[in-house]
């Protein structure tokens, strides 16, 4: 799984061992040879798209959705299909209420429309965690 961070500088990239101690007790009680942690690779914001899920401050919501709205404009600056266009239209009302992609409850038509565009958030797993208290350093 890739998880991407968006304007967090303190966790270093790079594959990170997800310890649970859910996992340490089972491990005591089943006493197995080997015991081998799940793992995580963390990529910078330069791999957004490339992503399963993004890690992002309550500060730097406003960017990730900004990053879209950029390319809306940008698409709709060049003359879209009249469907294309009127999903993109919906997607620009819902970017400027600072509303993500994935929960906008766009209807199938729309999202068909502009399937073959990358937006950050389009996806809805795990998708986006907002991180409200104080990310720990590793």
């Amino acid at each position: 799984m890739k998880i991407a961070l968006f304007g967090i500088a303190n966790i270093k990239l790079g594959k990170h061992n997800l310890k649970d101690s859910r996992f340490d007790q089972v491990d005591k009680l089943v006493e197995a040879d080997k015991k081998t942690y799940a793992q995580v690779d963390v990529i910078g914001n330069d791999q957004l798209l490339e992503a399963d899920a993004i890690l992002a401050s309550v500060e730097t919501k406003a960017d990730l959705i900004l990053n879209d709205l950029e390319f809306v404009e940008t698409r709709l600056g060049r003359d879209p299909q009249p469907a294309e266009r009127a999903a993109l239209e919906r997607i620009k009302s819902l970017l400027e209420n600072e509303q993500f992609v994935f929960n906008s409850g766009l209807n199938p038509e729309d999202l068909q429309a502009v399937a073959a565009h990358s937006f950050i958030r389009i996806n809805p797993l795990p998708s986006l965690r907002l991180a409200r208290n104080r990310i720990p350093k590793s």
